[in-house]
């Protein structure tokens, strides 16, 4: 897939990046007029941008409209409010993190960036209800790629020291070293393929779920049974069967951190994301990791996801 302009790729083209990926292009963008920066809170307002409603066009007889497209928000409502909501939360995370950077409030902007996630979403749903096929037990998405920031892997690394016992946290790490080696060299496809769950999957449930990455929250779909046959058949294309929304509010929620970090100065490549597992690893094999990165060594670098999303 070609590079896209970050101020011109529509949204459709930007999910086609992932989410990380798409977090980065709205972290370059400039924020637009003061209508689209001021903070949102208008009732109204947020209605017009998240309230989905049915395109008015014609369509020939007996032609199919697309799956999802009911629910799918256009570019034109999203950019607005993602440019919005990346503003605030660089504020605000420029405000938790603080100068100079402390290793608690690393930990404390990710638990912010979470919370604000499930604000956000609650009242975008709130305003126009999208059911979705995700419930407990429901797993087939933990079998995908899964990225993460630092600041994310940092506090997930924190949870599972203080929640597990010492023989469970040790049987998770090593847990996390075999899956870490055996998706090494997979791209997303291969290791769709290859049904390597993530290691923090137990049971059908997640290890760390209170503390689970934006990518993991954002992740939706409406037809459990799509997402069975892309694991089943080693691949596949959601976007039809997703809601886009809860995808946006991450990148945008992502873009925010990033600025964030990035203006306090800590290592350079703190945008680009982290795979979770390997990432982890890192993170519980060195007690000091986090001091360390926040004192600008980028301890993670190895676990950077190189994940080429060409299709």
């Amino acid at each position: 897939m070609p590079r896209l302009s970050p101020s011109t790729m529509p949204m459709t083209n930007c999910l086609l990046l992932g989410p990380r990926r798409m977090a980065g292009a709205f972290a370059r963008w400039e924020y637009g007029t003061a209508g689209w920066i001021r903070h949102i809170k208008g009732i109204n307002f947020m209605r017009d941008i998240v309230t989905t409603r049915p395109a008015k066009r014609r369509t020939k007889p007996g032609a199919s409209t697309p799956a999802g497209s009911q629910f799918a928000a256009t570019p034109e409502k999203m950019q607005p409010f993602l440019r919005a909501l990346a503003q605030e939360m660089e504020a605000r995370q420029r405000t938790v993190l603080g100068d100079p950077v402390t290793p608690r409030a690393l930990l404390a902007a990710a638990g912010d960036a979470q919370r604000q996630f499930g604000r956000t979403w609650d009242h975008v749903q709130s305003l126009n209800v999208v059911p979705h096929a995700c419930r407990p037990g429901c797993d087939h998405c933990c079998f995908l790629t899964v990225e993460a920031s630092a600041p994310e892997v940092f506090l997930i690394a924190e949870h599972v020291r203080t929640a597990l016992a010492p023989e469970q946290l040790a049987c998770l790490r090593g847990h996390l070293h075999r899956t870490a080696e055996r998706i090494q060299r997979l791209t997303p496809a291969e290791r769709v393929r290859a049904d390597v769950p993530c290691a923090l999957l137990e049971d059908g449930r997640c290890a760390a779920y209170p503390v689970r990455p934006l990518a993991c929250r954002a992740w939706n779909s409406r037809d459990a049974a799509a997402c069975a046959r892309m694991r089943r058949e080693g691949g596949g294309d959601l976007r039809p069967v997703q809601d886009q929304r809860p995808l946006g509010i991450d990148a945008g929620i992502q873009a925010g951190l990033t600025a964030a970090l990035r203006a306090a100065g800590l290592p350079e490549d703190a945008e680009r994301p982290c795979e979770l597992n390997t990432a982890l690893c890192l993170a519980l094999d060195e007690p000091q990791s986090l001091e360390r990165w926040a004192g600008g060594e980028d301890v993670l670098a190895p676990a950077r996801a190189a994940v080429d999303y060409e299709r």
